[in-house]
């Protein structure tokens, strides 16, 4: 079982004018290796969060026979836009939308589901299964997608903004790519702890 970032986000949740204002940076020497902690702070803080703060676009490859349940993240799941069985001969086929079932949810990792129309197939032992699937951050008032890094949520921002600073100054690599405790608690209120 492996999993692939297939389309990452357009944009970071913070950008590099944004992140040169916090740390007082005001040449553009470092704007290459700025736009690198911003991403690598933002893959760091996803991980610790374990939801995608923009949209991304994922497959999910799984060796044998499809489960009965399987979790996809990181949450919150937007939309499952295929399901592909890969048979003996190395050909792909796609699933048939009745062949499962999705559950989108805001409060966690969202789910996909066999169902009674499944078909069985003849199918090779390793990746067998790909689930390619769309995550990023909810609007919570009325459970859209976030299409603007502005949107995501202002604590997230601060706490990327730190997380970036901590980056910035430990240039020996001795934070990263960790998260100090306190940007953490700012976190934490985002962070999804279902399984």
């Amino acid at each position: 079982m492996g999993k692939k970032l297939v389309t990452g986000p357009s944009q970071e949740p913070v950008t590099l004018a944004e992140a040169k204002l916090h740390l007082r940076v005001d040449t553009a020497d470092e704007d290459e290796y700025l736009d690198t902690l911003i991403t690598v702070a933002r893959q760091a803080i996803e991980d610790y969060l374990g939801r995608a703060l923009l949209e991304q676009t994922w497959d999910l490859v799984l060796d044998g026979e499809l489960p009965d349940l399987v979790t996809l993240k990181p949450a919150p799941l937007i939309s499952v836009t295929g399901v592909y069985a890969t048979d003996l001969d190395g050909t792909e086929t796609t699933l048939g939308v009745t062949e499962y079932a999705v559950d989108t949810t805001t409060s966690g990792p969202g789910r996909l589901f066999k169902t009674t129309s499944y078909i069985s197939r003849v199918i090779r032992d390793y990746a067998s299964y790909r689930i390619r699937f769309k995550t990023g951050y909810y609007h919570l008032e009325d459970e859209a997608p976030v299409s603007d890094p502005a949107d995501v949520p202002e604590a997230i921002r601060q706490g990327l903004l730190e997380l970036i600073s901590c980056y910035y100054e430990d240039r020996l690599g001795e934070t990263a790519p960790l998260i100090p405790g306190g940007i953490r608690q700012v976190l934490a209120a985002y962070r999804v702890y279902r399984i």
